[in-house]
């Protein structure tokens, strides 16, 4: 079976996901094509881009507009059995030659792709990702969810049952393990939070929970991202030092310090209108062996093992605070319960081999 994936733009890191289940089915022939790509990481992926090479990333992303047909030219000199769009935004070059192919396309929503079907303005670009997402919705055989929620609101749009598919996106457990030793002895229970610093992900209220519980119960809370709050948290660091920003880093990086803390916060909040989609870095922390607290919003529930988390209310700060509080109170032994708990039930629900193998079952299925 040959599998042509393709993405308008395509970053590695962050943009994993739209690898990784390529990446778990070995016996597929995939080729990966792309408007424009930054890729600093080396797999075994044929990765064709449409804009130049050895162009800029930032010259390539305005390139990109001038490249739609010669990535369809592209997609179709590879005479794939299937295309599988990841995202609807930019995805008018593997419409477009899926219809000349005569071959079935799939497309997996992600979220923010999803909700430009509600744009009531008149910006071209937003028009575009309009026009785009409406037409790939129409021409897919298969509209693949990350989450049931997601799926809802792909309903709410018009999607019909016929053609939606729920998979979740999942996360590469043997990356994403726990340490292969004990965790160092400490004395404050660490958290961590790893994400965008901005109001969607709900820093301010985590900043504002850890400095309001420090007083009563020190701990350290480690801070992994880039974004709008970044110069705050560095102030705040200053007087603070419990909290500890500590910017972009590599996936290896990241894993290390999911693997030494205690338990991962995620208060991501609804935010103009839109809730997070599924949330793949609280299944990353739970695969490295720590429980997560997250605001119970959108496809969050869907990625916390059941009965071994913490659900806070996005309308009621306090909740982290209290969550947090809890963790810190709980006996070293009863957390390793939970995380080695939490761990399992991600290998078993939610790894990336899980959804490789249903994705696979949804192509074989296409194909007859």
């Amino acid at each position: 079976m040959r599998v042509a994936l393709t993405k308008g733009t395509l970053r590695i890191p962050p943009t994993y996901f739209a690898v990784e289940h390529a990446l778990a089915l070995p016996e597929i022939d995939w080729h990966f094509f792309t408007l424009a790509a930054q890729v600093n990481i080396d797999f075994a992926l044929k990765i064709a881009e449409a804009t130049p090479a050895r162009a800029s990333f930032p010259l390539k992303e305005k390139l990109k507009y001038l490249a739609l047909a010669r990535m369809r030219r592209q997609i179709e000199s590879a005479n794939p059995d299937m295309i599988h769009q990841h995202a609807t935004t930019w995805s008018l070059p593997a419409q477009n030659a899926a219809k000349n192919l005569d071959i079935p396309l799939v497309t997996t929503i992600h979220g923010t792709d999803l909700f430009t079907v509600d744009y009531q303005g008149k910006s071209p670009l937003p028009l575009w990702n309009k026009h785009n997402t409406a037409t790939a919705i129409k021409n897919s055989a298969r509209i693949v969810a990350v989450s049931n929620y997601l799926a809802e609101q792909a309903r709410a749009r018009g999607v019909s049952d016929s053609k939606l598919e729920v998979i979740y996106q999942g996360v590469d457990t043997n990356f994403f393990r726990p340490l292969e030793t004990s965790k160092p002895a400490k004395e404050l229970r660490e958290f961590i939070f790893v994400g965008a610093l901005n109001d969607q992900k709900g820093i301010l209220d985590l900043v504002s929970a850890s400095l309001e519980l420090y007083s009563n119960a020190p701990h350290t809370l480690k801070v992994i991202g880039a974004g709008p709050y970044a110069s705050f948290l560095v102030e705040q660091a200053k007087h603070h030092p419990h909290i500890r920003p500590l910017g972009s880093m590599p996936r290896e990086n990241i894993r290390t310090h999911l693997q030494h803390a205690d338990a991962l916060v995620l208060p991501t909040k609804t935010w103009q209108g839109r809730q997070e989609a599924a949330g793949l870095v609280l299944l990353e922390a739970q695969a490295c062996g720590i429980p997560v607290i997250t605001n119970s919003v959108g496809g969050t529930p869907e990625m916390v093992a059941p009965g071994l988390g913490w659900f806070t209310d996005e309308n009621d700060s306090s909740s982290i605070l209290r969550a947090m509080s809890e963790v810190i109170s709980l006996p070293d032994s009863e957390l390793q319960e939970i995380s080695e708990k939490a761990r399992a039930w991600v290998v078993q629900e939610r790894s990336a081999n899980n959804g490789a193998d249903k994705l696979a079952r949804l192509y074989k299925g296409l194909l007859g």
